[in-house]
């Protein structure tokens, strides 16, 4: 078909610069969207008298005005996102049918100015019809896409759960869909023939209607493509996942890493196909709109006089100097948001329930070692557990008990021995040959192992002997550089209060074995507890989520069992503290909609 050759002319043509923009586009775009989008949400909450979101508060919350604000301003700045990439994308696609090659900065510069054009008044309804015909093409990767953010996951599942309301948003598709199709070129008409409002409508429908078949064959065709494209990506780099998975990885992590392996990859798939879809779709919908255009002999664009084309390359370069000037203050910007207060608000805005190995690994290799240490980093847990006490000496050590009898065979107390004496002791006796002769490691050893590999809950353990044990944790975490990959926890509150005056950007927990009462109301008048540590016997749908409104997270241990660690999930624990942390992500990452998928590839490999 011409149309199509055409299309695929406006793609070789600047496909090198296409290709550069979406880069540095995504980029900057995820940047921007994922740090106003979550330090919106999270001002939003706050101001709105709410601490955390949940799926039973998060109607009233979005009905609050603050919370209107910002969303309505959240989706200001994603319409602006979109505008600037499918106009950016319009000037290179002008410029290939002109002949035209484009560096990226002048690319970037006319797709500036060419949105300028849509903010005109007559043109207001062209922004409309364009972001209707964005979110109608890009609709599958949009609804997948969601199911991996929160707070969205939780407001579609509400959504599918109110029929009414679930039908009523397919109606207003159906309609969208019937009111778009006529009007799918009033962007091209709008800004390659700077004709504005009825015109351009008008002309989108005297072209539509004498193509309207060859168009929603070639869509629906292109469609068909890339969904198979993308399906095939996925499912094969799944398929070579799991291959590796089971041939080069021990059989007990297997299925883990898999697990881990597809929910990235089906996020990292939605992303590539997001990209596809715009590039390609606006190629077909440019090439469409220049063929049919020129068959039915219809008004082409106005060429610009060599005047006008001086005065637009001034135009061009000031744009591009401000483009540098902005990207270099964006830039400086991002990174000392980054450096100070981390990237915490990537984390938040991702569907994550973190997983903590008990004392590492423990039931693998000898617990509060670096066997079991470094086994955990292997079985991709996120957080290690290990409890930490001083020796005579005041060095930092890592034991649970108050004694060495049950894991080094010596009823010895470590405040009354020196490193050198504990370091003769063989932390590995109990279990098996392959760990006869492990040493009990200094925290010093165990920051700097885990330094950038894995994050750290440290339990501030008393034992009536301890000097200056919260200062000395703390100084080592400074000396390393580790504040970000930390939690201090412990049953000792005084130990909390002292951490969080040392070191307030360390969250801190309190953990909670057996109590009766409101435990959980400790969070509100307590400003050292962050966060609770808590058996996971104490821990209901209630307790869990008046803990989240109040701004707390929960961690629940030590979680051991299959249907124990579903429950977890079902109350939306934050963090699960377990013995097996393959089990746990196994459980956590099995989704239904994946279940059958992986049981297949689990039979196909076995």
């Amino acid at each position: 078909m011409k149309s199509v050759k055409r299309t695929l002319r406006l793609l070789k043509y600047n496909f090198k610069e296409i290709i550069l923009f979406e880069i540095i586009y995504r980029l900057a775009a995820a940047m921007i969207f994922l740090s106003i989008f979550s330090r919106g949400i999270e001002f939003a909450v706050k101001s709105s008298g709410y601490s955390y979101l949940t799926a039973k508060n998060i109607g009233n919350f979005l009905f609050k005005p603050v919370s209107i604000l910002v969303l309505f301003g959240i989706l200001i700045v994603g319409i602006l996102l979109i505008l600037f990439e499918t106009n950016t994308l319009l000037a290179v696609y002008q410029a290939s049918e002109r002949g035209e090659k484009l560096t990226i900065w002048v690319l970037i510069g006319r797709g500036i100015l060419k949105m300028k054009l849509l903010f005109q008044r007559r043109n207001r309804a062209v922004i409309f019809v364009h972001l209707v015909t964005v979110a109608l093409l890009n609709y599958d990767f949009i609804y997948r896409g969601v199911q991996h953010v929160k707070p969205m996951n939780d407001i579609v599942k509400n959504i599918k759960m109110i029929p009414w309301l679930y039908y009523s948003i397919i109606g207003l598709l159906i309609i969208a869909v019937l009111f778009i199709i006529p009007h799918i070129f009033v962007l091209h008409v709008c800004i390659l023939t700077k004709k504005k409002g009825k015109e351009a409508f008008q002309e989108s429908r005297r072209l539509v209607r004498k193509n309207i078949i060859w168009i929603l064959i070639q869509i629906v065709v292109f469609n068909i493509i890339l969904w198979l494209f993308v399906k095939g990506i996925l499912y094969g780099l799944t398929f070579l996942a799991a291959f590796i998975s089971v041939t080069f990885v021990d059989r007990s992590i297997s299925l883990a890493l898999f697990l881990t392996t597809f929910n990235w990859l089906e996020l990292a798939t939605l992303i590539l196909g997001s990209v596809l879809s715009v590039v390609f779709h606006f190629a077909l919908l440019t090439g469409m709109y220049y063929f049919y255009r020129d068959k039915e002999d219809l008004e082409p664009e106005r060429l610009i006089s060599e005047d006008k084309n001086r005065r637009q390359n001034l135009k061009e370069r000031r744009t591009k100097k401000w483009i540098i000037f902005a990207s270099i203050v964006f830039v400086g910007i991002f990174l000392y948001d980054v450096i100070t207060n981390g990237i915490h608000y990537a984390k938040e805005v991702f569907i994550e329930t973190q997983i903590t190995a008990h004392r590492g690994s423990s039931k693998e290799a000898p617990e509060n070692t670096m066997s079991a240490i470094e086994l955990s980093l292997e079985q991709m847990a996120d957080f290690v557990e290990i409890d930490v006490q001083e020796t005579k000496e005041g060095e930092i050590i890592l034991l649970h008990d108050r004694s060495f009898q049950r894991t080094c065979g010596v009823n010895k107390n470590p405040w009354n021995m020196t490193l050198e004496e504990i370091k003769q002791l063989d932390a590995g006796f109990y279990m098996g040959d392959e760990y006869i002769g492990t040493e009990i490691p200094t925290l010093r050893e165990v920051l700097k192992f885990c330094k950038d590999k894995i994050n750290l809950n440290i339990e501030l353990k008393g034992n009536g002997h301890d000097v200056n044990l919260v200062e000395r944790v703390v100084d080592l975490i400074k000396e390393y550089g580790v504040e970000n990959q930390c939690v201090f926890t412990s049953t000792n509150l005084r130990f909390l209060k002292e951490a969080k005056e040392l070191a307030p950007e360390i969250k801190t927990g309190y953990i909670v074995s057996t109590v009766y009462g409101d435990f959980y109301k400790e969070i509100e008048n307590n400003e050292a507890v962050d966060f609770f540590s808590a058996n996971s016997g104490l821990l209901t749908e209630k307790n869990v989520e008046i803990i989240h409104q109040d701004g707390g997270e929960v961690h629940a241990w030590t979680v051991n069992s299959k249907l124990e660690i579903e429950r977890m999930k079902r109350l939306k624990v934050d963090n699960i503290i377990t013995d097996y942390p393959v089990l746990a992500r196994e459980v956590l990452y099995r989704e239904k909609d994946t279940e059958n998928f992986i049981e297949f590839i689990k039979l196909v490999l076995k």
